[in-house]
């Protein structure tokens, strides 16, 4: 008995010993929140023509098979109504080939979705960029300015 119970103590004592420490001031760390979202495919923020804008996708380096869609927002800082006109370019033999658009009016953000089975075929795998051009509103012939994304993979 003695000798289970010897055994018992010091194989207790040895999980405790390998069993880590967490402090109080460990546990009640708050998480960095940019190490909790991916970064995306974006431009980042640049001034063109005195506006402060961006174009971002909703994913960082690619988009596994089971994605169905590319989300797309641009943003800038400045106030009031703008056009934007939101294009999806695939990289194709050297050159850059347009597969999706949208266009629309906003005032400090824009939301577009391209739906990945509408450009690119099953089992593929190809490269895009997203480009951004701003528009006074009510004038689509004067671009204020183009912002582009990083380059990104899509696997459909």
């Amino acid at each position: 008995m003695k000798k289970n119970l010897l055994s018992l103590l010091a194989a207790s004592l040895l999980t405790a010993s390998l069993t880590p420490v967490v402090s109080a001031a460990e546990i009640s760390k708050k998480p960095n929140v940019n190490e909790l979202i991916s970064p995306q495919a974006t431009s980042g923020w640049s001034n063109q023509g005195g506006y402060d804008c961006r174009v971002y996708t909703d994913r960082s380096g690619s988009y596994p098979v089971s994605d169905d869609y590319i989300g797309v927002t641009a943003e800038k800082k400045q106030t009031g109504a703008a056009y934007y006109h939101i294009t999806l370019w695939k990289q194709e033999n050297g050159t850059e080939n347009q597969k999706a658009e949208e266009r629309g009016t906003f005032s400090t953000s824009a939301n577009v979705k391209f739906k990945i089975d509408s450009f690119q075929d099953r089992n593929s795998q190809a490269t895009y960029k997203v480009r951004f051009s701003l528009f006074q509103c009510g004038n689509w012939d004067g671009t204020l300015g183009q912002w582009t994304t990083d380059e990104f993979t899509v696997v459909n």
